[in-house]
């Protein structure tokens, strides 16, 4: 694991209270949304409302203005809730015309990084790239977040090994 997250976990709370965060960059299968629940994990420790969702699961969820129990909108918990954790950014500038667009979450991640809350958010390299350079003048979002890099061989598992029983 990065030095850098290794710090943040021994230093949780130093980190957590100033509202700092990551952007995780890499290819896929580098371990980027590992290392993400491994920091809502700590955070769940350290009695931080954590909440994790798939940019995807975000925009469907705006869209049909889905509510939690205690009838609060998904979009008003992930400006609120103490540690976000928002997985698979796009790749590229999103065009529908519902849910959360890249945009929005720029102006998402700007309004956290006003409030001291904390987020990671993973993405495959070249969306990065991509959706930062066409909303740099969003940059004001990115303050609190350090850039980490992910690289080396595709490590998930495609398929479970087969069971040979004799």
């Amino acid at each position: 694991m990065s030095d850098k997250i290794g710090k943040y976990l021994r230093e949780f709370p130093e980190y957590f209270s100033r509202g700092v965060g990551f952007w995780f960059r890499g290819d896929g299968g580098t371990g980027k949304t590992a290392a993400a629940v491994v920091l809502g994990k700590e955070a769940l420790l350290w009695g931080c409302s954590t909440y994790y969702t798939t940019f995807s699961r975000l925009q469907a969820a705006v869209k049909h203005k889905e509510i939690f129990e205690d009838n609060v909108t998904i979009e008003s918990r992930v400006h609120s809730v103490d540690f976000l954790i928002l997985d698979d950014f796009p790749a590229y500038e999103e065009s529908k015309d519902w849910g959360f667009n890249t945009k929005q979450v720029f102006n998402l991640l700007k309004h956290r990084n006003e409030n001291l809350k904390a987020s990671v958010v993973v993405v495959v390299d070249a969306g990065l790239v991509s959706s930062v350079g066409a909303l740099s003048n969003e940059r004001s979002a990115l303050n609190n977040l350090s850039t980490l890099y992910f690289s080396g061989k595709d490590r998930r598992v495609t398929a479970a090994p087969e069971l040979v029983i004799e």
